[in-house]
């Protein structure tokens, strides 16, 4: 969701609106949206899993892929300096690739918390 023109028209393919209660496509973009007569409503319905929990788990899960992301940042930085050393190199690849991992797992926890929080 987004409220930049700008971005919008030079980013998506296809625009969305929900307007009176239904979701319409606007094939004309952006130029269609600002033609209508009535504003959009926009409805915000707490959801069931849309919990103080729910959502410090997600905070919690975004701090860990800043680490993990943070983590393989620095593995890098130490391969460019071992560049000629490669038994170091094969032992930084390790960590990379686990680093790596980390952060894909903690991706996919955030993706499967932000569609219960929103």
């Amino acid at each position: 969701m987004s409220h930049d023109r700008y971005f919008l028209e030079r980013v998506c393919d296809d625009l969305w609106a929900l307007w009176d209660g239904t979701l319409q496509h606007l094939p004309g973009g952006i130029d269609q949206y600002l033609g209508r007569e009535s504003s959009p409503v926009v409805e915000s319905k707490p959801k069931a899993g849309d919990s103080r929990a729910a959502r410090k788990e997600l905070a919690r899960v975004e701090r860990e892929m800043n680490r993990a992301a943070g983590r393989i940042d620095a593995v890098h930085a130490l391969m460019a300096d071992a560049a000629t050393d490669s038994d170091r190199l094969v032992e930084l690849g390790g960590q990379l690739r686990t680093a790596e991992r980390e952060l894909a797992e903690a991706e996919e926890q955030w993706l499967a918390l932000a569609e219960s929080v929103e």
